[in-house]
């Protein structure tokens, strides 16, 4: 079963299946909020209120849009609050975010294929890093999550036109800063 097929039986009275919803979305929403928060014990606990807050507001995903979408909206927003309040604490003791991107792809029938297709994404993540947030999210949603330009409109909470135009900004910005040089990924 789809991890929306869960959500309906738990809508429908069965509470075990939330357990399908989480198990069909745990690692990849974790790996886009910590893509986010660059700390992987603060994307833990903001991927574990996006479950509670699902399985609390039983009544808001209408099914309007993908289930997906409106599952990484709520990801989303509840990191991006989550990182704001982080935000305010680092600036009093004047600590730098220490940004950490790793990403595993889908699996390949070939291992050296999933290797490689790994290393690419991991490349491709760790130069996202050099980004603005928001072009960052976008090209993340877009090509590692394969999200519509729709749906990125919903996660984002935009209109489509405005996501259609912002993915362009992205893709261009993208696009010049492998042109000057970054592709070379320095870690620190």
């Amino acid at each position: 079963m789809t991890p929306e097929e869960y959500y309906r039986k738990y809508l429908e009275g069965d509470d075990e299946a939330i357990g399908g919803v989480i198990d069909g979305f745990y690692s990849d929403l974790m790996r886009f909020v910590e893509g986010i928060l660059g700390n992987y014990h603060d994307a833990e606990d903001v991927v574990q209120e996006v479950f509670i807050r699902i399985s609390l507001k039983k009544s808001i995903y209408r099914g309007n849009g993908t289930f997906g979408a409106w599952v990484y909206k709520i990801a989303r927003n509840c990191a991006i609050n989550a990182w704001k309040g982080r935000m305010s604490i680092l600036q009093r003791l004047e600590m730098d975010e220490e940004k950490l991107n790793s990403i595993a792809g889908p699996m390949e029938e070939d291992p050296q294929e999933l290797c490689l297709l790994m290393e690419e994404q991991e490349n491709f993540i760790r130069s996202l890093g050099r980004l603005n947030e928001e072009h960052r999210q976008i090209l993340y949603l877009m090509y590692i999550k394969n999200f519509s330009p729709a749906e990125i409109a919903k996660v984002m909470g935009m209109r489509p036109r405005r996501a259609y135009k912002i993915i362009e900004k992205a893709r261009e910005s993208y696009r010049r800063m492998m042109e000057e040089g970054g592709d070379e990924y320095e870690e620190h």
